[in-house]
C-alpha cells in the first residue's frame, strides 16, 4: 500500500480498540436495514456502519469506504487506514493496514470471514443466516484488528446484500421457477 495519509491525523483506532473488549456485535436495524449498530457485550452501542453510504462512526472515529483502482479504500477522516485488493475467484482478501498485511478468507455461504497475518488470527467474524446480526472477535495484540474488522463487516454484509437481493433477470440469484 502506498502511503496515502491527506494529513497528519494520529490514528485513533488505537484508543478505541484498547476501550473494547475481545469482542462485539453488529445487529441490522431492521429486516431489510443497511445500517448495523456497533454494540459491546453488555449492548452498549459504541458505533454505527452504514452499508449503503459506505460510512461507519465509532466513538470520534469518522470514516468512510470507497472503491478503488483493484480494490477498497478505508478512510479515517483524511488519513488511509486501510487498503484491501479482492483476488478474483479465490474467496480472499489481500489488506494492507498500516505496515502490515493481513490476508482475509471469506466465505459467503456461511456468512463468515477472518483475517490472519503471520499465521495468527486477528479477526474472527460470524454471521447469523439472515446476515442481520454479526459477531466479530478481535486479537488485541494486533493494533489493526478493529478496523479490520469493522471493513470485513461491511465487504461481507454488502457482498450478501448484492448476492441475496438481487432481482432476477439482473445477473442475479434467479428463482426455482425460472431456473426450469
Amino acid at each position: 500500500m502506498d502511503n496515502l495519509s491527506r494529513d497528519s491525523t494520529p490514528n485513533p483506532w488505537h484508543d478505541l480498540q484498547n476501550s473494547l473488549p475481545e469482542a462485539f456485535t453488529a445487529r441490522s436495524r431492521g429486516l431489510f436495514s443497511e445500517n448495523f449498530d456497533l454494540l459491546r457485550p453488555d449492548g452498549g452501542k459504541f458505533g454505527h456502519l452504514d452499508i449503503s453510504g459506505a460510512g461507519f462512526e465509532a466513538g470520534e472515529i469518522r470514516g468512510t469506504i470507497e472503491g478503488a483502482s483493484g480494490g477498497y479504500r478505508m478512510w479515517t477522516g483524511n488519513t488511509e487506514t486501510l487498503f484491501a485488493t479482492p483476488q478474483r475467484f479465490s474467496g480472499t482478501l489481500d489488506l494492507a493496514a498500516g505496515d502490515r498485511r493481513y490476508k482475509a478468507r471469506i466465505n459467503f455461504f456461511r456468512n463468515t470471514a477472518s483475517a490472519q497475518h503471520g499465521g495468527h488470527n486477528i479477526v474472527l467474524l460470524t454471521g447469523n443466516l439472515s446476515g442481520r446480526s454479526y459477531r466479530a472477535q478481535l486479537n488485541k495484540s494486533y493494533s489493526d484488528s478493529l478496523p479490520v474488522a469493522v471493513f470485513l463487516l461491511f465487504y461481507v454484509a454488502a457482498a450478501r446484500k448484492r448476492i441475496y437481493l438481487a432481482r432476477p433477470g439482473r445477473g442475479g440469484l434467479q428463482s426455482p421457477k425460472k431456473m426450469k
